[in-house]
C-alpha cells in the first residue's frame, strides 16, 4: 500500500524498516519499502500474510485480500494510518518455504559430490534470508572449522 503521507512513528521509535508481526492472526511481516536503498520516495508498506491464513483465503479476490490485510495492519500498528493512495495484493502461491531443510544451518552441502545449495528457502523466504544463507555458506566453505551463526 502507498500512503498519501508518512507514517506517524509509535512512541519511542524514531523509524523502522521491517517488523515481524508474531501476534497477528493474519500478517507475519511488514516492510517499509522506501527505507530500502534505491527505492522511490513516499511511504509504502509491503505486507506478508501468514501461511495458514493465506491457505484459508487462497481463492479470495486480490481486492478482498488487500482489504483484510490492511485491516490487520491497522489492528497491529499503534498509530493512526494516513490515507491510502493505492493498494493491491498479489498471490505468490509458492514464494514462502513451508519448512527449513532438516539439519540445515541455512544452506545445504554434499562435499562428496562437490555440491552446495543456498537461498532464501533455506531460512525464511525473504531477501534478507537469501543474503544470510549465502553468507553462511561462504563462511562454511572458506572457514570450515568455524561454527556457522544461526
Amino acid at each position: 500500500m502507498r500512503f498519501k503521507a508518512p507514517l506517524k512513528m509509535p512512541p519511542g521509535i524514531d523509524t523502522w524498516q521491517g517488523a515481524f508481526l508474531a501476534d497477528s492472526p493474519v500478517l507475519r511481516w511488514a516492510a517499509r519499502n522506501q527505507t530500502r536503498p534505491g527505492q522511490h520516495e513516499g511511504e509504502r508498506i509491503t505486507l506478508l500474510a501468514r501461511d495458514d491464513w493465506s491457505d484459508r483465503h487462497l481463492e479470495m479476490t486480490p481486492a478482498q485480500i488487500a482489504d483484510k490485510m490492511v485491516a490487520a495492519f491497522k489492528d497491529e500498528y499503534s498509530e493512526a494510518l494516513p490515507a491510502i493512495e493505492a493498494c493491491g495484493a498479489h498471490r505468490w502461491k509458492y514464494a514462502q518455504p513451508r519448512e527449513r531443510p532438516k539439519g540445515a544451518e541455512g544452506y545445504l552441502t554434499d562435499m562428496s559430490k562437490g555440491l552446495s545449495l543456498c537461498g532464501d528457502w533455506c531460512i525464511d523466504g525473504r531477501v534478507e534470508a537469501a543474503w544470510q544463507s549465502g553468507t553462511r555458506l561462504a563462511q562454511a566453505l572458506c572457514h570450515p572449522d568455524t561454527p556457522s551463526p544461526t
